[in-house]
C-alpha cells in the first residue's frame, strides 16, 4: 500500500458507494474503543528531555490512562 494525501483507500463518493447492511436490520452501528496507551519507564520518551524518569513527559502523555478511563 502506498501513501496517499487522502489517506490508504482511494477515494468513493458517498452515492456510488456499496450499501452496508448490518445484522438484523440495523440503522445504526456503536462501537466502544478505549484508547489506552503504555510507556515504558525504563527509557526515555521522544523529545523530551532525555532524564529517566522525566516525570513532566510522562504525566502530559500519561493523562488519558489516569484521568480519563
Amino acid at each position: 500500500m502506498e501513501p496517499r494525501s487522502y489517506g490508504p483507500y482511494p477515494y468513493q463518493s458517498i452515492r456510488n458507494r456499496k450499501r452496508i447492511n448490518w445484522p438484523n436490520g440495523a440503522r445504526i452501528a456503536f462501537w466502544v474503543v478505549p484508547n489506552i496507551e503504555v510507556f515504558a519507564l525504563d527509557s526515555a520518551i521522544p523529545g523530551s528531555t532525555g532524564k529517566i524518569p522525566d516525570v513532566s513527559a510522562f504525566g502530559r502523555r500519561d493523562y488519558g490512562n489516569r484521568v480519563a478511563v
